[in-house]
């Protein structure tokens, strides 16, 4: 194991867990997300420290909304954490998703760059197309590109500008690690060898 993944989720008061697909068009719609983060921030570099003491070789992933970079108040409660907690910035990954790092104007582009001034790196995940460009993620901090295995493995694949058995050599060119996730049988990390994946992720590991 190199890597754990903070996954959210939400308790009730009679102690029953509440998924991401049930809470989050909620949370979005009245604007929780940014506070769900910090929350999750704050967690997560807890549990971070404490797996720190066992393995110093252990990284952990934490997810965050593009919501969070666009509130300036949650934003810098957000980075004053981060800068408070910068020595723990080669073992914690801030994850964005495929969709947001697209869609991210100069605002959000310029809170990126604070983060990258401390230290942190990102991940990409929710990869649903392979028209990847390695040199923009990489100037945006990106180090880690998480794909669904089954979109690396497709034989007709989505829209992509390489082909799947190319893309850890391409990234890699750049500073990239491919993630091959949602990996769920050996059958497909045998599939998975002649892609040149380093990484797996998925039930089949959990």
């Amino acid at each position: 194991v190199r890597y754990y993944e903070a996954m959210t989720r939400l308790r009730t008061e009679d102690g029953t867990l509440i998924l991401p697909s049930d809470f989050l068009p909620h949370a979005e719609k009245s604007a929780l997300i940014p506070k769900i983060d910090n929350l999750q921030l704050f967690r997560c570099v807890q549990v971070l420290r404490r797996l720190l003491l066992k393995n110093r070789e252990i990284g952990l992933f934490c997810n965050v909304s593009v919501q969070t970079l666009n509130d300036p108040e949650v934003y810098r409660q957000f980075f004053d954490f981060l800068e408070a907690n910068r020595a723990l910035a080669p073992s914690l990954t801030l994850e964005f998703t495929q969709s947001a790092l697209r869609e991210m104007g100069p605002l959000e582009q310029e809170s990126l760059a604070s983060l990258i001034a401390l230290g942190f790196r990102f991940s990409m995940d929710h990869v649903t197309d392979l028209r990847i460009g390695p040199r923009d993620l990489s100037d945006l901090g990106v180090r880690f590109v998480k794909v669904p295995a089954s979109l690396l493995l497709s034989k007709t694949g989505a829209a992509a500008d390489i082909h799947a058995a190319d893309l850890s050599d391409l990234l890699g060119r750049h500073g990239i690690s491919l993630i091959a996730e949602r990996i769920e049988t050996e059958a497909v990390v045998v599939d998975l060898l002649d892609y040149d994946v380093r990484f797996g992720q998925g039930f089949l590991f959990s």
